[in-house]
């Protein structure tokens, strides 16, 4: 198993993180990075009003209605590639793509693809867990300079570096 010191320096893991902090869609990123088909998941999608902790991130009042979605992605074969966790401020983006979030299993990056947002890395660690090392994000979307999507998403590295990282 690696150290975070040796992954740290990985000039590969600087080129993922830069080549994933650029996409405009997770799904397709995913599938040209790893040469296969990527499998997503919709595991829960919640109406809630905006939690705490991110009314300031959002630049949100307290009671803004937003959506949480937790998706996954896996490989063929069934390994976890992504876990992604958002909050989505619903009355930032146009009915359509409201609709297509509220009443569809659309990718939150598909729906969002021809807004244009933006991704601001807030932060990111490497953690060594026993099923392979991982890199965790935070990350904040904007469209047209408005706050839109805070979003939390844990890539597993055995899956997308390419040395092996198990010994």
């Amino acid at each position: 198993m690696p150290s975070i010191e040796s992954l740290q320096e990985s000039e590969e893991l600087w080129f993922l993180l830069r080549h994933l902090m650029d996409a405009d869609n997770m799904l397709d990123t995913l599938e040209k990075w790893t040469g296969q088909a990527v499998i997503l998941s919709n595991l829960h999608r919640q109406d809630i009003e905006i939690p705490e902790h991110l009314q300031e991130p959002l630049h949100a009042e307290p009671a803004t209605p937003v959506q949480y979605r937790a998706v996954q992605f896996n490989s063929h074969d069934a390994n976890d590639i992504l876990y992604a966790r958002s909050i989505v401020v619903i009355g930032r983006v146009p009915a359509e793509t409201r609709t297509l979030l509220q009443s569809t299993h659309t990718p939150l990056g598909y729906a969002l693809r021809r807004l244009h947002p933006r991704r601001h890395l807030i932060g990111w660690n490497i953690d060594l867990q026993e099923a392979g090392p991982s890199l965790t994000t935070t990350t904040r979307m904007d469209i047209q300079a408005n706050p839109v999507v805070w979003m939390e998403e844990r890539f597993s590295l055995a899956h997308l570096l390419r040395r092996d990282l198990h010994g």
